[in-house]
């Protein structure tokens, strides 16, 4: 193959390449719900997760969940994690502003290549709308490519 090209088909079959992406998935819940964004996943890169509208100064969990977003109807919210394969895990707090930054780091793993995974956070406030606990951000969906 040719740096910088794509495989587009081999021996009649068609490929969507090996590129890394990120697709938004859903909406978040909460007075005025968050947002979350990402860097594309590289093997042996690093994902920039962006949180923004969070309360300000809340405490933020990141929540990862292996394969594509779950869409699961949850009271007024929508967890877009699976619940079996999920990991929650305390990234920081937001800025007097509602920001938050937080990475992943890719391994340099072959096999991880069209690997998927789906991300979503999860800002801490009373009484919020998911579990009475927390508002939730959209999620991510991350697919790990070159």
């Amino acid at each position: 193959l040719t740096p910088g090209v794509a495989l587009q088909s081999c021996s009649g079959a068609a490929y969507n390449g090996l590129a890394a992406r990120v697709t938004p998935v859903g909406v978040g819940c909460g007075a005025a719900p968050p947002v979350l964004a990402a860097s594309v996943p590289t093997l042996g890169g690093t994902v920039s997760l962006s949180l923004t509208g969070a309360p300000a100064n809340a405490a933020v969990m990141s929540g990862f969940a292996l394969g594509r977003a779950a869409n699961l109807p949850f009271g007024g919210c929508v967890l877009q994690l699976d619940p079996g394969s999920a990991v929650l895990n305390f990234v920081g707090a937001a800025s007097a502003t509602g920001q938050q930054q937080s990475t992943l780091t890719i391994p340099s793993t072959v096999n991880l290549l069209n690997f998927r995974l789906t991300a979503q956070a999860l800002p801490l406030v009373s009484n919020g709308p998911f579990l009475g606990l927390s508002e939730l951000s959209n999620g991510v969906e991350l697919q790990i490519g070159y």
